[in-house]
């Protein structure tokens, strides 16, 4: 098993594909991959403002939101409401329109090219060990203080918001007094 840390002074800001705000890309793969042609992406997206998610066709997206206290989805049939460590899963294409609580909110977004990786699982949880097969990928963050991972290569601590993608097969024991965010994500075809 192979576990990469990335630290939050590793994100790179990015403009929102429509424009209106700024993402912080943790992840982008395959290696060298962009907002237009990426398998797998995990970002922190502060979201200040009302205003309308980015549309990416053929995505699969889950948000987790992880800073403020609650956040308002709008899609053509309804409305969707998620409080602070919730998670929801939708197709990116249908690019919703966000109210955030006053002051802001960030997520974390989740999102696999449909037909090349599904989303096995995304939430907070407090969960000790993970376990992984050859070709599974797995993003771990810290959200909300910091979390020890173990594997085969040793101990790695991750700091507020920092990251680590795991490549399997394998097993990931995570130590801390918080949860974090875990994804699981499995090659896929629908």
């Amino acid at each position: 098993m192979r576990l990469r840390h990335i630290p939050r002074s590793a994100f790179t800001a990015r403009p929102w594909k429509n424009g209106a705000g700024t993402t912080h890309d943790i992840a982008l793969l395959p290696e060298g991959a962009g907002h237009h042609d990426f398998d797998l992406r995990l970002a922190l997206s502060p979201i200040p403002a009302a205003g309308p998610f980015s549309a990416f066709p053929g995505i699969d997206r889950v948000i987790t939101l992880v800073r403020g206290d609650a956040l308002t989805l709008d899609f053509d049939d309804g409305q969707k409401h998620l409080q602070k460590g919730q998670s929801l899963r939708f197709d990116s294409a249908l690019a919703p329109h966000g109210t955030p609580a006053p002051g802001g909110v960030e997520v974390i977004n989740v999102m696999a090219r449909r037909g090349v990786w599904r989303i096995r699982s995304c939430a907070i949880t407090d969960t000790r060990r993970h376990s992984l097969t050859e070709a599974m990928r797995l993003f771990i963050v810290a959200t909300h203080g910091t979390v020890t991972l173990s594997g085969p290569q040793g101990e790695t601590s991750l700091a507020p918001f920092d990251a680590a993608l795991c490549d399997g097969p394998g097993e990931v024991g995570m130590t801390g007094d918080t949860p974090a965010l875990v994804a699981y994500l499995e090659p896929g075809t629908d």
